[in-house]
This record gives C-alpha cells, structure tokens and sequence, in this order.
C-alpha cells in the first residue's frame, strides 16, 4: 500500500508466513535459526521517492502472531505467546536464493544489521534506516 508522511512517501507490505515445527528454529544464538523462514528485502536504485534525492530508506517491521487473548478467555488458560524477535542482516552478494543465517566461513558475506530480544509477546517491532543508495537485508 502507499500513504504519505510528511516529506517522504511512505510504502508498505505485507507477508504471511508462519514459524512452525521445523522452521521454528529460535533465536540467532541458536544452530537451530537456520531452519527460520527468512523474508527477503531489496531495495533496488530510484525505487523510493527519496532516495531520488540520495536520502535514506526509513523501514518499520513487524512480526505479529495471532491474538490469543479470546482464546484463552474461552478455556480459563492464561494469555501465552511463543517468544519472537527479528534479525536483520544484510547479504554482501554472495546470496542467491534463499538466504541462510552465515556458519563462521561464511561470516564475510553478511553482516547483522538489527537484532531485537527475543520475548514472549504477540508483536515485535523494529525500525532502521538504509543508505539511500540501495542495498537490502533479509531477516
């Protein structure tokens, strides 16, 4: 969808995917994450208003589970959420595909970007700013 913000235009998407079984592998401490659905983000040159004018990419993320508050009310259990976080990293070209968190070898071809905590909440935000002169992270 597009809105407008002042000064800037203001783009967003959605996706829908889901952390289950095997590909709910955790935290990035974790061997395990490398089984987590990972959503890529590409930024590619003149595609944001403002980067035009060599400004930055402003990106808002959102990773929400279900409400499970009307469920919980139903069976007399208490409110619980899966604990969830995001981390964002940036490929240096080597990816093509789908992109994996790096063992140690492969440690020169990403770069984390933005880790949040991992907590047991419906939501989990995050929010940072890309150079405008394109680039992008999968996270």
């Amino acid at each position: 969808g597009e809105g407008e913000g002042p000064g800037a235009a203001v783009e967003w998407s959605m996706v829908r995917g889901e952390f289950r079984g095997e590909s709910a592998g955790g935290a990035d401490h974790v061997a395990t994450w490398r089984r987590n659905p990972v959503f890529r983000l590409s930024l590619e040159s003149g595609e944001a208003s403002n980067e035009a004018e060599g400004g930055d990419v402003h990106v808002c993320l959102t990773m929400s589970q279900p409400d499970a508050r009307k469920a919980a009310r139903g069976s007399g259990e208490q409110v619980s959420y899966h604990a969830a976080g995001l981390t964002v990293i940036r490929s240096h070209g080597a990816a093509t595909g789908p992109m994996l968190v790096p063992a140690d070898s492969e440690a020169a071809h990403y770069s984390p970007l933005l880790r949040t905590s991992f907590w047991n909440k419906r939501d989990v935000s995050a929010e940072l700013t890309l150079p405008g002169g394109g680039g992008g992270g999968g996270g």
